[in-house]
């Protein structure tokens, strides 16, 4: 799906705009994004030492689009991670001009919008502002994602991970890791790492 939203851009000289699920952690936009070499990855990671504000969002996608223009490209994709909502103070969301519903504590409901669109309108004032030409459309990826049939590596991955928590359990081990990788299979715990379980 991803790749397919990044040649749709190619080929139609457009910007897409893409929220992926994520909670509160970047680490599945942050995959798919550099797995489809998309221009501009936003997690909520990046701002660690400042606050997180539509306009700085706004402002990565946009020195995207710019780069990109440069070497010629009138097309990308930005990929935003829903993350970066829970970092966000109450004031900044409902300061964005969106509509929100709001829930019996007064906090706006994100669940009920599609925050691609919410980036992509912010996205589209701003360049309709600086005067800039892009097309640029929404694309929300959600939980669908997780309804793709698995590929052969997932079907022989998912043995080899239940034979080694097995083996865990058996020997009581608990707090563990299990990870696959092409030379051994191993466990890992905060404290020690456990080769060969």
């Amino acid at each position: 799906m991803a790749t397919t939203i990044y040649e749709d851009a190619r080929t139609s000289g457009t910007w897409f705009v893409v929220a992926a699920m994520g909670r509160e952690a970047g680490h599945l936009a942050f995959g798919i994004g550099t797995a489809c070499h998309y221009p501009m990855i936003i997690i909520p990671e990046m701002f660690n030492k400042t606050k997180v504000t539509f306009d700085k969002i706004t402002n990565l996608i946009i020195s995207s689009i710019l780069k990109r223009s440069l070497l010629g490209l009138d097309y990308g994709c930005a990929i935003i991670s829903e993350g970066v909502f829970h970092f966000m103070s109450d004031e900044e969301i409902v300061a964005s001009g969106i509509q929100f519903t709001f829930d019996d504590h007064g906090h706006p409901e994100l669940g009920n919008v599609s925050k691609s669109h919410i980036f992509n309108y912010l996205l589209q004032s701003r360049l309709k502002e600086l005067g800039i030409k892009t097309k640029s459309r929404p694309n929300e990826m959600g939980y669908e994602l997780r309804c793709c049939r698995p590929v052969a590596y997932d079907w022989l991955m998912q043995p080899n991970w239940d034979l080694v928590v097995y083996e865990l359990f058996k020997e009581g081990k608990s707090g563990c890791m299990v990870t696959v990788d092409h030379q051994k299979q191993h466990c890992s715990t905060l404290s020690e790492r456990c080769f060969g379980c």
